[in-house]
């Protein structure tokens, strides 16, 4: 079985604890395949995010114990694409990226009749009482806060997405 590498930046112990989990049982239970989006599974989520350890982490989060078909973007322009011609049942989208950042992304995305409908959820490093009615006023599903917790991660996506 070929091995995975991940890396990760300023996370605590017990985050560490949980990614190891969650390769240990992708590994264990014979997931390490990667679904398509055109395989049967229960939701779709497309992540959007320029960290490349954050994706890993929330790949491996959702698909292993969600059962969820996980598509990934590197920044806002390659989110928008996918997002349109994917159609994802939800978007996870980080707010502060280099060449467009989370509210642009968010802007375009509701602009887009093939993307305006499709529920998004922000995540961000900065979560400041002050940001809350900033992005309650973005019309947005729910903001889950970074580092966020591996194994907490697909059920606050579910509650916030009444998916539950």
């Amino acid at each position: 079985m070929p091995s995975k590498h991940l890396i990760l930046i300023n996370y605590n112990k017990r985050t560490l604890w949980s990614v190891l989990c969650i390769v240990t049982l992708s590994a264990a239970f014979g997931c390490g395949r990667r679904p398509r989006c055109t395989e049967k599974m229960n939701k779709c989520i497309l992540i959007i995010d320029d960290d490349e350890g954050i994706l890993e982490v929330a790949r491996a989060s959702l698909e292993v114990p969600g059962g969820w078909r996980v598509l990934t973007a590197r920044s806002g322009k390659e989110g928008l694409a996918r997002a349109a011609t994917e159609r994802p049942d939800g978007i996870l989208l980080d707010v502060m990226m280099q060449d467009l950042d989370g509210p642009a992304t968010l802007h375009r995305l509701r602009a887009n009749p093939a993307t305006r409908l499709i529920p998004v959820i922000l995540l961000t490093a900065r979560l400041q009482s002050p940001d809350w009615h900033w992005f309650a006023g973005l019309g947005v599903q729910g903001v889950i806060s970074k580092p966020f917790d591996p194994l907490r991660i697909a059920a606050q996506i579910s509650t916030a997405l009444g998916w539950g």
